[in-house]
């Protein structure tokens, strides 16, 4: 009971140090990404020869060179480098939500790590449809030795994968805790 003027005071919840270094950790890793994309779009849009990526493309099409998805692929650069932009501008803000304690951040924050966790999993995926095929032993006249260093780039993107899946994972249940709940009230 506060004295002076007869009111309840209710006190806040610890803030756990969990949830700033989560939050400080992420800001400055994401204000990074925000500049680096910022400049890799100013580029793709503006400083990128687009008429000459399509005519190479419309070619390398004609003469099968290329599979189709491929070719979407290198069509839609801007749009991909766009969309991880606007993604990582998200984590930004989320974050800044998250060192905040607000609870739209928290439940956002978990959304965007079940998102990363997709994402892992997708570029497993995508390293075996786009990558691989481009990639020694299937390419004829590369020297055998490149083969050590694709079981390298394989073996390293799978164990880069399941760390972040088992990170975010982590980062997930701890977000979810009736504890760390509790400072977002």
């Amino acid at each position: 009971m506060d004295e002076q003027n007869g009111n309840q005071r209710v006190d806040k919840p610890e803030r756990s140090t969990f949830v700033t270094v989560v939050a400080w950790i992420f800001i400055i890793f994401s204000g990074f990404g925000v500049v680096i994309g910022a400049l890799q779009n100013i580029a793709l849009w503006f400083l990128f020869p687009r008429a000459e990526v399509t005519r190479a493309l419309e070619q390398a099409n004609e003469n099968g060179e290329i599979s189709e998805f491929h070719s979407l692929l290198f069509g839609s650069f801007e749009l991909l480098f766009l969309v991880l932009f606007l993604i990582v501008v998200a984590v930004l803000f989320t974050s800044i939500g998250l060192l905040r304690r607000r609870n739209w951040a928290r439940i956002t924050f978990i959304g965007l790590m079940a998102l990363g966790m997709m994402w892992n999993v997708g570029g497993l995926a995508f390293m075996y449809l786009f990558v691989d095929p481009m990639m020694p032993p299937a390419m004829e006249g590369v020297p055998p030795e490149f083969a050590a260093m694709q079981n390298l780039v394989v073996w390293t993107n799978l164990l880069l994968a399941l760390v972040f899946l088992i990170l975010f994972g982590w980062i997930i249940k701890k977000l979810m805790s009736p504890a760390i709940k509790r400072e977002f009230v």
